[in-house]
């Protein structure tokens, strides 16, 4: 469709990929920490990524629009202890608080230290209001406002990296996808492609891995960058069943299984 033509041109790389869970408290915490069972996750994970990114020397950073509240599930699997900068946002009574508060996160960092960020935005997220100016009783034309607004806010970021002319990969992925009318079918939470198949999207001044068109899944992406860490000699990924988790950590609503896609061939893209 019209929003994946737009990731191809905003990025060097584009593809669909399958979340690791159908709803943010449980696909945040498994790809942080590269897990695929929830069961697994403990607060105190050596795979976690900023942890990781810090034992290897960056500068690790965290910044959300969303609510302490709204985060409550995540943060105990964040590992904030290994976090220089965190930041959340409360609502209040002052003016909204939108996602293009996140580019303050990139100018807030010296730019002559490598750095591991993390921005998570409100996104598409229903009711699909969260962007600045006029709102529409029809939930279609808020969502593709909202769309609109956040490929506004990726522009800048990139721009941002770019003047900076240093290396750097920008890497963006939903947590979950969202229905939007189809069927008469609003939100997420349920086993569905429509929820389950979400965006990967990279931009970057240096060359990427060859074999990054065969990402197929958040866990892969988890690999991608612990090499791009450090961790690894070698990138590659295993034709494993994908497993796609439910809206509970307990697992009490289940999850389901999805057998692998066959590879894409062809070259990445490259600065």
């Amino acid at each position: 469709g019209d929003v994946e033509e737009r990731l191809r041109e905003s990025g060097h790389f584009y593809k669909k990929i399958y979340a690791g869970a159908t709803n943010t408290d449980v696909s945040v915490p498994l790809l942080i920490n590269g897990k695929t069972d929830p069961l697994k996750l403990s607060t105190d994970d050596e795979t976690n990524l900023f942890r990781l990114a810090k034992k290897s020397g960056y500068r690790t950073v965290f910044w959300s629009v969303q609510s302490t509240k709204s985060l409550r599930y995540i943060e105990p699997y964040l590992q904030k202890g290994f976090i220089d900068s965190f930041k959340t946002h409360e609502k209040s009574s002052r003016r909204p608080l939108y996602d293009f508060l996140l580019q303050e996160a990139l100018r807030s960092c010296d730019p002559s230290r490598k750095a591991f960020i993390v921005l998570q935005q409100i996104g598409q997220h229903s009711p699909y209001i969260y962007f600045p100016g006029e709102k529409s009783k029809e939930a279609a034309v808020n969502y593709d406002r909202s769309v609109a607004y956040s490929f506004r806010l990726y522009r800048r970021l990139i721009d941002i990296l770019e003047r900076r002319k240093r290396p750097y990969i920008f890497v963006m992925t939903s947590d979950h996808g969202e229905f939007t009318g189809e069927g008469g079918r609003y939100g997420h939470n349920c086993f569905d492609p429509v929820v389950y198949e979400v965006p990967l999207m990279i931009a970057s001044n240096i060359p990427l891995p060859e074999n990054c068109r065969q990402i197929a899944s958040h866990h892969h992406l988890y690999r991608l960058l612990t090499y791009l860490l450090g961790y690894g000699k070698r990138l590659s990924f295993s034709d494993e069943t994908f497993v796609v988790n439910g809206t509970m950590l307990t697992r009490e609503d289940g999850f389901i299984e999805i057998s692998p896609l066959p590879r894409v061939s062809g070259k990445i893209p490259n600065p």
